[in-house]
Formats: structure tokens, sequence, C-alpha cells
């Protein structure tokens, strides 16, 4: 096919971001993606267990890391997690086969199949989304099933600053600087798909990937939480000690936070019931928009009327309220003071 684009490696993933940020569009058709052909854990501990063995709780933790992917899976291909739209044929080319070597438990997943099977699905279904859209949440779960899913996110504001300073870094060769640079361009990906001009198909799906990623993981690793080390191979390279297990079967996603800020937004919308307003804006400087909800009882009919004079006017206003923040992108907001 003419104008493939090829996707091996992360300074392949950068070039992409740089064509989606210049607006060129392309689909799911143009993309090879080549990451790996195979990922694997590797557990180390006590050798009664994890010598080329499979205890009960980690059989059920590989039970719970496939039944992940199936909703992760359906979700792209049906809009909705709910397994019972699965069929027996998405079953049998969503199949993962763990092949386990001796030593250690070496868990084996081939997982450029898998890799090729939601890029079908992308391909052929998924309402509501755009083409480049899907392009981009197949690039993200790619990068999530490669080993981004352990890399704790922390969403800098400053994109391409951070990619300066790692392309530096690179000369060092060092793993945790490649990680680093794994999470940025993940983190970059997701701001993308939580921009305002993204459809609420690709918020959806963007949200549910990383969810069912994350509790992919952790299903792997509740299934071998009394292990001394974990060793993670595919496009990163990660060792969890007991501590960092612990951890991340704790808060496989980075948590969301509360605070009292006030932000100087623009105003997208407006969606008055009797109760309250769901106000859309998108704050000062940033590409993504987010839910404000203003409880009509408690505000006057002048405070209220700045809102809808900002957003005919084209202009900003100042919201006062309580922010649910997770990696740096605000999810909601629920205000309590308006102001020009």
């Amino acid at each position: 096919m003419e104008n493939q684009i090829e996707v091996s490696n992360l300074s392949d993933v950068e070039s992409l971001l740089h064509r989606l940020r210049k607006g060129e569009e392309f689909t799911v058709e143009n993309l090879n993606i080549n990451f790996v052909n195979v990922v694997n854990f590797k557990i180390y501990g006590d050798p009664e267990r994890y010598n080329g063995t499979i205890p009960a709780s980690l059989a059920q933790g590989m039970c719970e890391f496939q039944t992940e992917l199936y909703k992760a899976y359906t979700l792209v291909k049906h809009g909705t997690d709910n397994l019972k739209h699965l069929t027996k044929k998405d079953r049998e080319e969503l199949e993962i086969i763990f092949k386990v070597e001796p030593g250690c438990t070496d868990l084996i997943v081939a997982i450029k199949d898998v890799i090729d099977s939601f890029g079908i699905a992308f391909e052929r279904s998924t309402q509501g989304m755009t083409g480049t859209e899907k392009a981009i949440c197949l690039v993200l779960i790619s990068l999530l099933l490669t080993g981004a899913w352990l890399v704790k996110s922390h969403l800098k504001n400053k994109h391409e600053k951070d990619m300066k300073q790692l392309e530096l870094d690179e000369a060092k060769e060092d793993n945790n600087s490649e990680n680093e640079r794994m999470r940025i361009l993940k983190d970059g990906i997701v701001e993308a798909l939580s921009a305002s001009s993204a459809t609420p198909a690709a918020r959806d799906v963007s949200e549910g990937i990383q969810n069912h990623a994350a509790n992919a993981v952790v299903g792997v690793l509740k299934g071998v939480s009394d292990a001394d080390k974990v060793e993670f191979n595919g496009l990163a390279k990660i060792e969890l000690d007991q501590k960092d297990i612990k951890e991340m079967i704790q808060n496989p996603r980075e948590k969301m936070t509360n605070s009292e800020l006030t932000v100087e937004v623009e105003i997208e919308g407006i969606k008055k019931t009797p109760e309250k307003l769901t106000v859309t804006c998108r704050k000062v400087g940033e590409d993504y928009s987010f839910p404000a909800y203003v409880l009509t009882e408690f505000f006057d009919k002048e405070e209220t009327d700045l809102l809808y004079d900002a957003m005919k006017e084209s202009d900003t206003t100042k919201l006062f309220g309580d922010y649910k923040i997770r990696s740096g992108i605000i999810e909601l907001a629920m205000i309590s003071r308006i102001s020009k």
C-alpha cells in the first residue's frame, strides 16, 4: 500500500506525533506497527514456585490478563466492554499463548498478533472516531502492550521541551531515559486524544484501553505478589522489586487528585438542566476540554450570565472550585465561584 508509515521504535512514534501536531491525517491502513514480536515477564523468587512453573495464583493472573485484553478489544470493536458482544472468532483471534521457560518463571507472550488484531478491529469498526484518531489509538494500545503500562505517568505540560531534552539524554544510551521517553510519548498521545477537537468516542476509547491495559498487568502482578523481582522485556525494559510490585498493584494508574484552583477558561458549550449547568470548557493555553458543573441554586443570575457572555464573545472567564486532576489533565470540576 502507498504512503505506508513504519512505526517500529520510539523515534517513529515521535515522528508520528509531530505529523499529528502539524495537522496531517492518516489511517490505520497507513500504519505498519512492528515494535516487538513478543513481550515477556521474568519472575524470580521461591524456586519451589518460580522455576519454570506456574503456581495457581499466577494462572489466575494470566486469565485476568487475557480477560482485560478481551474487554479492551470489545470496546474497540463494539463500543462497549461487555464481553457478551465478543464472538467465538474474536476470542480465537485474540487468544494469547503463554510460553514458560525454565530457570525462573519466564512468561513469553506473542504480542505482535494481538496488536494486529486490534488494528483490524480499529480499521473495520469503532464508530464515531476519525481515521486519524483510530490510528493514534492503535499506537497507544501498542505502546501500552509493549511496556508503557508499567511506566508511571506524570504528564508534562511542555511536551516539546521534554522531547528535546530526551534527545540529548539519548546519547547516554540509558534505559531509564528510554523508558521516560516512552512515558512522555504515551502521554503525548493521551493528550491528543483528550484535546478539545477530539471526538467523544476517541476520549472514551482512550480512557477504556488505558484502564484495561492497567488491569491486565495488575492481574499478572497480583498473581506473583510474593516474587522477589519481576523483569519485563518489550519495547520498554523494566525491573520491579517487591516494593514496586505492591505499589503497581495498589495504584495501577496515576491517582486522581483534588485541588481548589482558579482556572481561566474558554467556554465551548453550556448544557442547562433545572439543577445545574454543565459547562464544557478549555483551560487557556491547553488543547483539551473538560466538564465543569455549576449548581444553579448557589449562583446569582449575574454570575451565570458571565458564562454565556464569555461563550458568545469568545472571551475567557475565571472559575474557582474543586478540580479533579489525573496526570496533569483536568478531568472535571465542581465550580463554587465565577468571575470575569
